[in-house]
């Protein structure tokens, strides 16, 4: 990281505790803190909202609950706080909302966390938006 900055604020949003934990291992090897995760929509809403991280990932299949999908949490997190990096995490390429959450454009990029080159991909659309995280090493994967 670079000096005296703190760690970028990551918030997930992801049912699957297979791909959360992926995440977290792979955001914490960048530099990044996760400050929390959320199984459903409304929980992460309600996270973002409380913790005001600097960057959110949402999986398009992350259920909806009490009337918050992961379009309505994409459009909250980008009408309340603009600046928030936006990450779409597209578990089901064939899902319906992965297609409408991909196409309106809201997030600053989407990844695939089957695709083994997702987290070179997540690395470089990060340092390209935060250039003080660090570069994995080479080879190492976590």
């Amino acid at each position: 990281m670079g000096q005296n900055r703190a760690p970028i604020r990551v918030v997930i949003a992801t049912a699957s505790p297979t791909v959360r934990e992926m995440l977290r291992m792979h955001l914490e090897c960048l530099g990044c803190s996760v400050i929390a995760e959320a199984v459903n929509a409304a929980q992460a809403l309600n996270l973002f909202r409380s913790a005001m991280p600097e960057l959110v990932m949402v999986d398009t299949a992350v259920p909806a609950q009490n009337g918050v999908d992961s379009l309505a949490l994409l459009r909250a997190v980008r009408d309340q706080a603009p600046s928030t990096t936006l990450i779409v995490i597209v578990s089901d390429p064939a899902d319906p909302i992965a297609a409408r959450m991909t196409q309106n454009e809201s997030h600053d990029f989407a990844i695939d966390p089957g695709d083994r080159k997702c987290f070179e991909l997540m690395w470089r659309g990060l340092a390209a938006i935060y250039p003080e995280l660090r570069r994995p090493s080479a080879g190492v994967t976590p």
